[in-house]
């Protein structure tokens, strides 16, 4: 890029109250409270509701939680993933955080904290926001400004912005996860080449291939996820991706496994990297040897069968089989500026798909293409993937 627009450069979470109502949620006297019946599609109550989630079927069973909490059984119970339901409360240490926090100790003991700053960034005054050394945080603006000189690795642009360049970090993977793919973190520009945002995530898992059939099963067995609906019997064939899954119910699996859906930022990231690649394997046009789009066969195919369409961590399935849940609720993917860990909008009915699917051309087969469903749908050619932060 030849130029880049004004930046905002602050933390993930607009004040250390945020996450008090993280810690709130999940260990208050309502927390995990069975819903009240809802319609069918409901959306996904405030955090200031309290972790009361919505029935997401409206015939009671999973739970269209909080975006902070997870559901973690058919009974409708909302806590941060990891815990469990004891004694009218959500109880243990949590397994997979909101992105852009971490598993710490707080007031009430384990449970999910703020990031610490990322040298060499510092707190501002605020006591909240990261910035770097003689910047000032403007709320007014949500920015960080001022800085007469940057720190090497970044570079200056707007009004005193310092952006870190665009890269994959290189922190060494904590310990080996089964399944999943280690990202270290890095700085990209999420969107289409020259007119996206630029973002920097923290390192995180992600599964290296999209949920199975097979896999979702163990979690109903377990009692935890609602059996899936396979009127054609094709998710019976080993291997075969996990479909017909609303996003409460994909919420819920992950949670079992102690993890959590993937944003978009980190999905889009694991798909393309840093370089602004179009698809996972580079710029050049989806054919069969690399996704299964359009014309590839009927349906969907095993997960990681397709080794040339891996994206440049390895993870597989990025682009085609199945679109695949991510955490974010649909609106805006955010215009020009700078955000670390970025949730999506923090509002509103619908949430994002994206990857596209065996009924998909080459548009939307691209890293950057999005849909939106609503939470309670469904689908034959909609499926999902698990992260998790370090």
């Amino acid at each position: 890029m030849n130029s880049r627009p004004p930046f905002v450069l602050g933390a993930l979470l607009a004040s250390a109250a945020s996450l008090a109502a993280i810690t709130a949620l999940a260990t208050g006297p309502d927390a995990g409270a069975r819903p009240s019946s809802g319609d069918a599609g409901a959306p996904p109550r405030s955090a200031d509701a309290g972790a009361r989630g919505q029935d997401a079927s409206g015939d009671g069973g999973i739970a269209d939680c909080p975006d902070e909490l997870a559901p973690i059984d058919r009974a409708g119970h909302c806590c941060i993933a990891g815990q469990r339901w004891a004694n009218g409360r959500c109880d243990g240490a949590p397994t997979a955080c909101p992105a852009g926090t971490m598993i710490g100790r707080g007031d009430a003991g384990v449970t999910c904290v703020a990031r610490a700053c990322e040298a060499p960034m510092q707190r501002a005054a605020d006591g909240v926001h990261c910035c770097y050394a003689g910047q000032t945080y403007n709320a007014r603006e949500q920015r960080c400004a001022g800085a007469t000189q940057c720190p090497e690795g970044t570079e200056r642009v707007g009004r005193g912005e310092c952006v870190p360049r665009l890269g994959v970090a290189s922190a060494r993977a904590p310990s080996a996860r089964p399944g999943m793919q280690w990202i270290a973190g890095g700085t990209f520009e999420m969107g289409a080449r020259g007119g996206g945002r630029i973002v920097r995530l923290s390192p995180y898992w992600i599964d290296r291939t999209e949920v199975t059939a097979s896999d979702f099963e163990r979690c109903a067995r377990a009692g935890v996820c609602e059996p899936l609906s396979d009127p054609f019997a094709v998710m019976r064939v080993a291997g075969m991706p996990a479909v017909n899954v609303s996003h409460a119910q994909a919420r819920a699996f992950c949670a079992w496994r102690g993890a959590r859906l993937p944003t978009e930022a980190e999905w889009e990231f694991a798909a393309r990297g840093a370089d602004g690649r179009l698809y996972p394997w580079g710029d050049r046009a989806p054919d069969c040897q690399r996704a299964r789009g359009q014309g590839c066969g009927q349906g969907a195919t095993r997960v990681g069968s397709i080794a040339a369409g891996a994206s440049p961590f390895g993870v597989m399935d990025l682009s085609g089989n199945v679109a695949e849940w991510v955490m974010d609720r649909a609106g805006s993917a955010g215009g020009a500026g700078f955000e670390r860990d970025p949730q999506g909008a923090r509002q509103g009915d619908s949430r994002v798909a994206r990857g596209g699917s065996f009924v998909d051309g080459a548009p939307a087969l691209r890293a950057t293409a999005r849909r939106e469903y609503e939470p309670a749908e469904a689908r034959g050619d909609l499926g999902f993937r698990c992260a998790r932060g370090e």
